[in-house]
């Protein structure tokens, strides 16, 4: 099965802000698949987009723009060498003309870290179910009447998963280890809400007219 997340999926899921994202699909240091979506230019990551960006994202110097090239071949998996970088077993390495190792990426610890964040999300998000018939079609928790945004807002509040855990025992970790994968994510902005206008016979009433009709 051919997985692909959204820009705010894959921010959350390899723990980065959504801007650093933003940022390496501008310099096309990261080129997810592209998709028009209600008029609109949508990106759809894939396995590979993921890894790539998990490795740039957390290595600790700054990559310039011909190694972050050379690490997309890499990943990709169609070549062994880029550039200065070499695929050597599990790893990603910059060797000296003398052949000492200058640089090394083991990628196998960044693969299995991901792929563990891969499962909890694809797992919990087959949990959140929508029903009209709870909560008025608020999505939840399956079999519970837990909203995952009632969960997701605890977390953003600081509050720790063992406390949440105590107050919530019909969630399971793995409930609580996705709720803090979507927690990451931000709300798409809407529309700010107009105030509502209160009228009678076609004129509107003020401030002081409502306020005697709710007495």
């Amino acid at each position: 099965m051919n997985l692909e997340f959204s820009l705010k999926e894959a921010a959350a899921i390899v723990n980065l802000p959504e801007p650093f994202v933003r940022k390496a699909i501008e310099t096309q240091a990261l080129r997810p698949r592209a998709v028009s979506w209600g008029g609109a230019l949508r990106y759809r990551f894939g396995v590979k987009d993921m890894l790539l960006l998990k490795l740039i994202g957390e290595f600790p110097l700054g990559l310039d723009k011909a190694d972050k090239a050379a690490l997309r071949v890499l990943v990709e998996g169609n070549r062994r060498t880029a550039g200065k970088w070499h695929a050597r077993e599990s790893d990603f390495v910059v060797s000296s003309g003398s052949g000492d190792l200058v640089c090394r990426i083991d990628v196998k610890t960044v693969r299995n870290a991901l792929a563990h964040n891969l499962r909890t999300y694809v797992r919990g998000r087959r949990r959140i179910v929508s029903s009209p018939s709870i909560l008025g079609g608020e999505p939840v928790f399956e079999g519970t009447r837990i909203p995952i945004s009632q969960v997701a807002g605890l977390i953003v509040k600081g509050v720790s998963l063992a406390e949440i855990a105590e107050d919530y025992p019909t969630l399971s970790p793995a409930d609580l280890s996705f709720a803090a994968i979507h927690a990451k994510m931000k709300g798409n902005p809407g529309r700010p809400k107009k105030p509502i206008r209160f009228s009678r016979k076609g004129r509107p009433l003020s401030a002081a007219d409502t306020q005697r009709r709710k007495s």
